[in-house]
């Protein structure tokens, strides 16, 4: 990007582009923890066991990135004027687009990392490959057209591309489909909060996060979107991490 555009537009994508990297990061924690119960459930052939913690694996994820990429979307220039002071706010509109490649980024990890449980690793190296060329291919045609926003719109496409080609290759190689309810009650959740924050462009941002959690919370309870069951698993594998 610096070869077609200025220094000052490199820094204010630059800038956005460090808060996505931080937010990212959550994906391989999370995934991480999960990862040795997904590998030991199909390693022995334990087929409902692998399946309730897959599909785990993908509401947890769900359950962080859906409502952080909404929540980012509307507080994005807030965010960075907090985080990289009132000159970078402009940063605010790389990272409202930047914040859906971060939901592209857990999705890839879920199943990045189940392919790593299944022993699959060698039937996903398409996936990156290709991801590879043709997000190259893109960044040297829409960053000299459209600069920072056409790296950022390359960047939702690499991470969504990668994100839905794994899902198809351990849908093929573990036989097994995720349940899509609990996402979309997570999904509608997620837009109530982002909503409410809309109409409320002159709130504080710290108490913007805390009433958009409160709100989230809130619909995530009445939608009963996780069930009791859900939330001791949760738990009990956040333990053991700890042990």
């Amino acid at each position: 990007m610096s070869i077609y555009k200025t220094q000052s537009e490199v820094g204010v994508y630059g800038a956005a582009y460090r808060v996505i990297d931080i937010l990212a990061q959550t994906a391989m924690m999370l995934m991480g923890v999960l990862l040795p119960l997904l590998a030991f459930h199909w390693s022995r052939q334990q087929k409902q066991e692998f399946k309730k913690h897959y599909q785990l694996a993908f509401d947890s994820m769900m359950l962080l990135s859906v409502p952080m990429m909404f929540g980012t979307i509307v507080l994005a220039d807030k965010i960075m004027a907090v985080v990289a002071g009132n000159d970078f706010a402009i940063s605010g509109k790389p990272l409202q687009i930047l914040a859906i490649a971060v939901w592209g980024v857990f999705l890839g990890a879920v199943f990045g990392h189940t392919a790593v449980a299944i022993n699959r690793q060698k039937n996903t190296i398409w996936v990156y490959l290709s991801n590879a060329i043709i997000t190259l291919i893109g960044y040297l045609i829409f960053i000299p057209k459209f600069g920072m926003y056409g790296a950022a719109w390359m960047t939702v496409f690499s991470e969504l591309y990668a994100g839905f080609m794994l899902w198809i290759v351990i849908k093929k190689y573990s036989k097994e489909k995720l349940q899509l309810k609990t996402f979309g009650k997570i999904t509608i959740s997620s837009i109530t909060m982002a909503s409410v924050l809309f109409y409320l462009p002159k709130l504080n941002i710290f108490f913007a996060v805390l009433l958009g959690i409160a709100i989230y919370t809130l619909m995530i309870i009445l939608l009963k979107t996780i069930s009791k069951e859900t939330i001791k698993e949760i738990i009990s594998i956040k333990k053991s991490e700890n042990l």
